[in-house]
């Protein structure tokens, strides 16, 4: 595994350092190595993810060297005819470029830095894989002038078995701060905030549900919560969120409270999909601990932590 991190270094120097089309070419190869190479170690999806990313990265650049060469008049079009193309005019062909790989690759053209991190992110927290192939299906999308909302790709319903028994500790659900229509008709929340609403700039009194929203923004729902608890205002809460960032900074605070790592997937409906690729965990903040614990029991395995760690 040390092997796979230290050659992703070099890899990144690599990426930054790409010139020529030629170079993305080779990184591009470099990467897909690497990520094969993180598969075989076992590696955790987000880790692959990175690689597929700087892979999507190198080839999206390459595209971008191409196309420049061809404004100035440097790479030939493709209509160009090769036998009467000036000596000092590279063909594709002496690139090393297919047409297919660069009509594959411009299809990345129209995704961003930061459009490409979400995307990956929504993956990550859904546990699985993602493929250039996919990321360049939403670029086309891009490309073609059709709306994409990758937030869209993040919601997750939960389905009402886990909500009853949330409401069952709780006694109800007076807000929910990440949700929707469709949502909060198995949620039944006295006030529900959806994307357009933005719950992180409400108060949330009572009773919450939360099932924050993936692609990196349950960073700020569970600081939000936090908060929102120290200061009185929520008095109990019912979070759902992934088994597997358990070792996340934002993850941290909530093992203060009470747990319950689910003993199977649960089947979310209304995403791409459905089933995770990981277990989830449940976690309750309130009084009623044995309540919860009761409750949840049915769900997997309570546990709390027997002592508080003491961070230097």
């Amino acid at each position: 595994m040390s092997e796979v991190v230290a050659r992703k270094s070099e890899a990144e120097s690599r990426l930054a350092a790409i010139e020529t089309p030629a170079d993305a070419l080779k990184a591009a190869d470099w990467f897909e190595t690497l990520r094969f190479a993180a598969q075989q170690a076992d590696a955790d999806t987000a880790q692959v993810n990175s690689f597929t990313a700087d892979k999507a990265m190198a080839l999206k650049k390459m595209a971008e060297l191409v196309d420049e060469g061809q404004v100035r008049g440097e790479i030939a079009k493709p209509g160009d005819r090769p036998n009467v193309c000036p000596s000092n005019i590279s063909t594709l062909d002496d690139l090393g470029v297919s047409r297919w790989r660069l009509h594959e690759a411009r299809k990345l053209e129209p995704l961003t830095v930061e459009a490409i991190k979400e995307i990956i992110d929504a993956a990550n927290e859904d546990g699985r894989e993602i493929s250039c192939g996919e990321l360049a299906r939403i670029g086309d999308q891009l490309r073609r002038g059709q709306t994409v909302l990758i937030s869209e790709q993040n919601e997750r319903y939960t389905p009402a078995c886990y909500i009853e028994s949330a409401r069952a500790v709780m006694g109800g659900i007076d807000v929910d701060p990440a949700s929707d229509p469709l949502a909060n008709e198995t949620v039944r929340a006295g006030v529900f905030y959806t994307l357009s609403d933005d719950g992180l700039a409400h108060e949330w009194p009572g009773r919450v549900w939360l099932n924050p929203p993936y692609g990196g923004d349950q960073v700020k729902f569970i600081a939000r919560l936090m908060e929102q608890t120290e200061a009185g205002t929520t008095k109990q809460a019912v979070v759902l969120v992934n088994a597997h960032a358990t070792d996340t900074t934002w993850f941290a605070p909530l093992w203060d409270h009470t747990l319950c790592f689910t003993d199977h997937r649960i089947n979310f409906y209304g995403s791409p999909g459905g089933g995770s690729t990981h277990g989830s965990v449940f976690v309750y903040l309130g009084p009623n601990i044995c309540v919860f614990a009761r409750e949840f029991d049915q769900w997997g395995n309570v546990v709390r932590r027997v002592r508080k760690r003491v961070r230097l």
